[in-house]
Order: C-alpha cells, then structure tokens, then sequence
C-alpha cells in the first residue's frame, strides 16, 4: 500500500486556481516560488503531452533542487489535499518522464523543468498528480518521506484522459444560509457538491435573492468563479457571502491581516456607509442556487433554493424606543393644552 502523507495541505485552489505561487518553506533559509501550483492537462489515451513547471529561487543561497513525483487525493470536503507515494508497481508512475529530476538555481534564478507524461491506449478519466520540489538529499542522508512535503513546495496537475465513456455526474447534496436570521449582512451560504463520475468537474453558476416584493431579484452571486474542482467519489462545500447591505459586517484588518480572537473568529465591526443606505436590508428573502456543469456534451443544470430572514433588531429596538419617547414627550406636551381648553369651556 502506499503510504499515506501525514501533512494535509489547505490549499483552497488544489481543484483549480492561480497562475503563480510564492512558497516560504520551514527548511532553513529555502525560499521557491512555482508556477503554476495548480494545472490542468488534457490529454488523450493512447498520447503524450508535456507540462512545464516552472521554480525560481527567492532566497540569497544556490541550491540544489530534487523533483518528486506524487499522487494526491482529496481529503474533507474544503479542497485539501493528501499526498501519496507511487506504489511499487504503479503502472501511472511509469508514465512520466523526468529526464533530470535534479537540478541546481542560483539565488533569483528562474529554470523550466520539462516532464513528459506519456499515456496509454488503456489510460481512462482523470488521473491526480503532484510534483514536490525541495533540496535534494546529501550523500548518506535518509531518503524524504511523505512528511518532508510540509518542508517543500508542490505543485498539482489534474491529468484528464476522458473518453466518451467516462462518466460525468454531480449533485447538489445541500444547500443551506449558515443562519435562519441575520441581524446585518452579510449572509454567509454553504453548497456541498458530490461528484459520483470518474473525472473532475468545475460547475459554476449564480445565487438569486429575491425580496418577495420587487418584480425581479434584488442580488445575483457569482458561485466558483475561481473554477475549483471536485474529485470523482468526493465531496466540496463552496461557501458565498452577500454582502450588499447596509450597514454590512467586515472584518477587521490589522498589518494587512485579519484579526482573530482567541478562537480563531475573525474580529467583525459594523460598517456605516451612507451611501448605502437604500441597501437597508429587512423581511424575509429566498436564495435560489443556479449552477451547471458539463457532462462532455451540454450543460447540465442544477437547482436550490433557501429561505432566510434578516431582521436588524437593534436597529428596530432603538426605533421602537426613540418612537415611545416621542410619542410620551408629545402628549406630556398635549396635557396642558387640553387642560386650557378645558378650562376655557367651563367658563
């Protein structure tokens, strides 16, 4: 059997993401930047692609590098990642080509490191590669186990060998708003996706909010629009914020980073923008999930759909008590002159 990493990687974009990555490894004084940290790679079985990984050295010393090739699967639902070793035999090892797996940079020297991935006529669906990139062994030292990954950087390649065979298939399991009340916005609302195919999909899609009183959605959320994946036989929960309220709840940021409590929570103030103020939120509302993916032919839609309230109580409480103030001030200040009318009529 393989043997199972123990580091878990959170990378939010393992399933799909950006286009460079800078890395600062726990190994003393080694610093890579790799690009890209995630890719995806059509190939078809039976032929051969290349995939161009690119490594700078960010820090002030030479070194000398050594390439790994891994296998990753998903773990949890949030888009991390667990690494595996090839088992002895691992016919997919065999397909790839790296005619130099060691390599020397100077400090901020940039190389391409070439591999070759050459499949199969028996090759079918996706295939989850990972290519982990550290200092290389000195004569002598221990051979890196799957835990030395949290010392280096990796970067991941979804591999998609599909055949008009391959099955396409993903289900919104849940979709759910995070509270049936909000005092302010935002509203946080989490979708949990299964993928019961044999390839990767990246569905996208939209949440509309309707109010119940204007003839058309009040907010159209944009859902995945970073592409993420979800992995045959896994499950992912996206989570969307709207946030198009007044006043609105935003994190508190301190040195460029969000501050947290003692647990760990963001640390949230109430933003007042006037601006915004005909974005007052109250009443009930229902968000409808609109997504789709595609199965190799069309688009296949997918639907759901919450309810939610939003009843800013604070705002209604300090309302109801400036209306009663009013309201006692302005009949003490009617007592007297009903009691001078009165007055004037006995006479």
């Amino acid at each position: 059997m393989p043997k199972l990493f123990f580091l878990t990687l959170a990378i939010s974009l393992v399933f799909g993401g950006s286009d460079t990555l800078a890395a600062e490894t726990s190994q003393a004084g080694l610093s890579l930047q790799i690009s890209p940290p995630v890719a995806q790679l059509k190939v078809a079985p039976g032929s051969s692609a290349t995939y161009q990984l690119k490594v700078k050295n960010l820090g002030n010393l030479t070194e000398r590098l050594m390439v790994t090739p891994l296998k990753f699967v998903p773990s949890g639902d949030e888009g991390k990642a667990d690494f595996l070793d090839f088992a002895p035999g691992d016919p997919v090892r065999s397909w790839l080509r790296l005619d130099s797996p060691t390599l020397t940079l100077q400090p901020n020297e940039q190389k391409v490191i070439p591999i070759g991935i050459n499949l199969p006529s028996t090759a079918r669906d996706g295939y989850y590669l990972a290519f982990q990139i550290g200092r290389a062994k000195e004569e002598g030292a221990p051979a890196q186990t799957g835990a030395a990954v949290n010392t280096n950087v990796v970067s991941l390649l979804l591999v998609d060998a599909s055949t008009s065979a391959t099955k396409r298939s993903l289900s919104i399991t849940e979709f759910t708003a995070s509270q049936g009340i909000f005092e302010f916005l935002p509203a946080k609302f989490n979708i949990r996706l299964k993928n019961d195919g044999n390839i990767h999909l990246a569905p996208i899609g939209n949440i509309f909010i309707d109010n119940h009183k204007d003839d058309k959605d009040i907010a159209a959320i944009n859902v995945n629009e970073a592409g993420s994946n979800v992995l045959p036989n896994s499950e992912r929960v996206l989570s969307v914020e709207w946030n198009e309220g007044f006043p609105v709840w935003e994190d508190k940021i301190a040195d460029g980073k969000v501050v947290q409590d003692k647990k760990g929570r963001s640390v949230r103030s109430l933003k007042w923008d006037l601006t915004q103020v005909p974005k007052f939120r109250i009443g009930k509302y229902t968000a409808t999930l609109a997504m789709a993916y595609n199965n190799g032919d069309y688009d296949v839609p997918l639907k759901a759909d919450v309810t939610f309230w939003v009843i800013p109580w604070r705002i209604l409480l300090g309302a109801a008590l400036v209306g009663f103030v009013f309201l006692r001030g302005f009949r003490g200040f009617l007592r007297p002159l009903r009691g001078r009318r009165r007055a004037r009529r006995r006479r």
